[in-house]
């Protein structure tokens, strides 16, 4: 499941920089309330 959440930042980062650093701290809330 992590593995894919990366590969979607890094479609991310490709295509948006702005959603991407958004998106990252969804990801980073959402792995410290695990």
């Amino acid at each position: 499941m992590c593995y894919e959440i990366l590969k979607l930042i890094r479609s991310i980062l490709t295509n948006n920089q702005d959603y991407h650093d958004h998106f990252m701290k969804v990801v980073l809330y959402t792995i410290m309330h695990k």
